[in-house]
């Protein structure tokens, strides 16, 4: 049985619409994509709910009725793009997404349905990112990028999934189950250190550390011991997690530390900090991922760094002698964490960020196994 989400401002006058229903999508997939009921944002916006899922939905599920799926996101999402009431400022924005889901939807290809609908996404950001920051914050903008980054979270997984292959051993490449969590972190600590290199020119040493759980703690990793390894099973690996996003919240969580410390004391004086902690583990169904720093801790309220478009990091000036002037930004976005957020949300946990010491914080990505 799923849940209803919790709804929040509500309005009497407006009957909340009937949840999407079809004869052809088995009760799994129901599970997977369709929500109980939609929510409704701020009494105007309604959105697709995110569902966490078994192993036995992405592994067995026919490619066939994947793709459906797909199609049906798509058709609601664009739906209620058409339903929505926004301030006239965030209109660029809209129509951004209203054309692209247009466009999605014409698709042939669901691959390329999901790369219009992605594009039209970065295309609205920027529309938000011109806007004077009372807007960018706004409740209205808010709901926007929260609901349309949500729809192209779960049409991701969905595509994903079918374009895998029809065999669950064909699928498999992108599920993270058992042990595989530890050898994840550390292809996410390489790559993301390669990526700090190449914009501050060296990264801050990463330790990757197993958490034995042994209860207590109101946090994931708060209530056990680093058993000082790099690597080992996870325990109740009994469940399945998405490679790619865990990875894409990890890679976040890592370039926020890893841009901290540099900031801190400098590129050149790295060796004065302590290293970059990751602690991973399993307790009570659910898998999380901690990042630790000590770069000189939270900026803000942690409610304040999971805003979209809210960064304390302004992007940097074109610097033509260093490779850091070309090539994806490090920093200054405010998307990163937002999104890792979502992420976390979409397989039914959430993201917990915290100060750490004096000048430090810690960031764990918690997410449901089952």
């Amino acid at each position: 049985r799923v849940e209803a989400p919790p709804t929040q401002g509500t309005s009497p006058k407006r009957p909340r619409p009937a949840p999407p229903t079809s004869k052809s999508v088995s009760r799994a997939l129901r599970h997977l994509y369709i929500c109980a009921s939609p929510r409704r944002v701020y009494g105007q916006l309604s959105w697709p709910g995110m569902r966490r899922f078994s192993r036995f939905d992405l592994l067995h599920i026919p490619a066939a009725e994947l793709s459906a799926a797909f199609r049906k996101r798509l058709a609601s999402h664009r739906a209620a793009l058409g339903a929505l009431r926004l301030p006239a400022a965030l209109d660029d924005a809209t129509g951004h997404l209203v054309r692209g889901w247009d466009e999605a939807s014409a698709q042939s290809s669901d691959a390329d349905a999901l790369a219009a609908a992605d594009a039209s996404a970065g295309r609205a950001v920027a529309a938000i990112r011109s806007l004077e920051p009372a807007i960018r914050s706004s409740p209205s903008a808010q709901a926007l990028l929260h609901g349309t980054f949500s729809a192209i979270i779960g049409a991701r997984a969905l595509v994903q999934s079918a374009a895998a292959g029809a065999s669950p051993e064909a699928r498999r490449g992108m599920l993270l189950e058992g042990s595989l969590l530890s050898s994840l972190c550390a292809d996410v600590i390489e790559d993301a250190r390669a990526f700090c290199r190449e914009k501050y020119g060296d990264s801050p040493e990463v330790r990757l550390q197993r958490v034995v759980t042994s209860g207590g703690g109101d946090e994931p990793g708060t209530g056990g011991r680093a058993s000082g390894e790099e690597g080992g099973e996870v325990a109740q690996a009994d469940g399945v997690l998405v490679a790619p996003f865990v990875g894409f919240a990890l890679h976040e969580l890592l370039k926020n530390a890893m841009g901290a410390h540099c900031r801190s004391v400098g590129a050149d004086c790295l060796d004065r900090l302590p290293p970059v902690i990751v602690r991973y583990g399993s307790r009570g169904g659910a898998a999380f991922v901690g990042v630790t720093d000590a770069g000189g801790g939270l900026a803000g309220a942690p409610e304040e760094a999971l805003r979209f478009l809210h960064s304390t990091n302004p992007e940097r000036e074109p610097n033509y002698t260093y490779s850091r002037a070309f090539g994806a930004p490090f920093e200054g976005l405010g998307m990163g964490l937002p999104l890792a957020a979502l992420h976390a949300r979409y397989h039914g946990g959430e993201l917990h960020l915290r100060p750490a010491g004096q000048a430090g914080c810690h960031a764990a990505f918690l997410a449901a196994r089952r």
